[in-house]
């Protein structure tokens, strides 16, 4: 999966909040000419119990890139 991200506004933005299934990623960024691996990432997970079905629950994963 490749996701790319812009910032078309004036206020400078340290890190990006990406919604992931699970917390198995390796992250990597285009510095130019290569792609070198990212080291300043972050998923938080945690299950949250269904509202219309209070006996399931699912994993709700958001990963945080700098």
């Amino acid at each position: 999966m490749v996701i790319a991200s812009h910032n078309p506004a004036s206020v400078a933005v340290d890190s990006i909040e990406i919604k992931v299934p699970h917390s198995n990623f390796k992250v990597m960024s285009f510095d130019g000419d290569d792609w070198v691996d990212t080291e300043t990432v972050s998923v938080i997970c945690n299950l949250q119990q269904q509202e219309l079905y209070p006996k399931e629950t699912i994993n709700d994963c958001n990963m945080f890139v700098k």
